[in-house]
């Protein structure tokens, strides 16, 4: 789990990943056997560690403004504008 220190270390060290989205992988996966496109917009809350309650309460309305942004921002992007 990305939740222990040294997996979390591990996992950062190979990919250079700068945060872990476990939950939208099936749907990328099975967007890709179908040939469907996916994207997945994620605002990042915390660093899944001991303080990730206090860290979310102080960053969610943050992150959500910044997936706000980024949707529209594709959304004009798909549209050609």
């Amino acid at each position: 789990m990305a939740k222990d220190g040294e997996r979390r270390a591990a996992i950062r060290e190979r990919t250079r990943a700068l945060a872990v989205a476990w939950e939208g992988a099936g749907g990328a996966r099975a967007c890709r056997f179908s040939g469907v496109p996916f994207l997945e917009i994620r605002g990042v809350t915390d660093s899944a560690d001991g303080a990730a309650a206090r860290d979310f309460a102080l960053n969610v309305r943050r992150a959500l403004t910044s997936v706000a942004l980024v949707t529209i921002a594709v959304a004009r992007c798909d549209r050609g504008a």
